[in-house]
């Protein structure tokens, strides 16, 4: 059996966000897979968004564990969207719906404390 060895980054993606009055600015550091130079992602995400996501939240139980296509099916209600579950991860509808909808504002609160997120499931904690 042939031994291949490979290196990883030892650290981790990190993520900065910063907040001013309409939006959120989410900066991102990610290692190139093949370069080994680290670059950094700027993505805007409008507070609106994330309040939308905190109000979906806001109803679950806390330290209960609520699944991705739960959060999916309110949100699409919420913004009366009819796409499909498995368009909304796929292709151009996951840069037009996952992204700005979902993850980024479950990322946002996630580091504000109010929930954790993993795996596709969110715990509300307060």
């Amino acid at each position: 059996m042939e031994e291949v060895h490979i290196e990883g980054w030892k650290g981790k993606s990190s993520r900065e966000i910063q907040e001013n009055e309409t939006d959120y600015k989410i900066i991102e550091y990610r290692k190139d897979k093949n370069t080994g130079e680290i670059k950094e992602q700027t993505t805007i995400i409008p507070k609106k968004n994330v309040e939308i996501m905190n109000k979906i939240i806001q109803n679950c139980e806390i330290l209960e564990t609520y699944g991705y296509r739960w959060v999916i099916s309110k949100l699409k209600k919420h913004y009366n969207l009819t796409v499909d579950t498995e368009a909304w991860n796929g292709g151009k509808n996951r840069a037009k719906y996952y992204f700005p909808y979902h993850y980024y504002p479950l990322k946002v609160l996630e580091s504000q404390g109010k929930i954790r997120y993993s795996g596709g499931k969110v715990m509300r904690l307060v």
